[in-house]
């Protein structure tokens, strides 16, 4: 069965505390609201249906040393699997943030209303299978 659900994605690079206690990661992911749909050493991939649980999960994790990206927007939800724009636009994110650096979309931020301090601009990128640029955000 498969679904549309508007959610956030996020891509989170474990530090090495994480790696050592996995469940800690994960236990991180569930009181911010989300669901880790893939857990592997050095990645985890969570799902949330707050775009404001998935910008404080991932600032959690970026106050820990971790970096990652995030999206938010329409996801197809098939066997457990995410599909769709923002799951690519948090995995590329992920691969471009520094260490214990987060990078949201402007579309997460705004949806989250976090509030303006707590994001700074990155500025407009081209990410690899998406035609148009993006805005996007560093979260702290």
């Amino acid at each position: 069965m498969s679904e549309l659900r508007l959610g956030a994605v996020a891509f989170i690079e474990p530090g090495r505390e994480f790696v050592a206690s996995p469940q800690s990661a994960s236990q991180l992911v569930k009181a911010a609201g989300g669901e880790v749909v893939q857990a592997l050493d050095h990645l985890v991939m969570a799902w949330f249906t707050s775009a404001t649980g998935c910008v404080r999960c991932c600032i959690e994790f970026g106050h820990a040393g971790c970096r990652a990206g995030a999206s938010a927007g329409d996801v197809l939800v098939q066997h457990g699997l995410l599909q769709g724009l923002p799951v690519i636009e948090a995995s590329r994110l992920k691969d471009m943030a520094a260490p214990n650096q987060i990078l949201g979309t402007a579309r997460l931020v705004r949806l989250a209303e976090i509030p303006e301090e707590a994001s700074e601009p990155f500025g407009e990128v081209h990410l690899k299978g998406i035609e148009h640029p993006i805005a996007i955000r560093v979260l702290s």
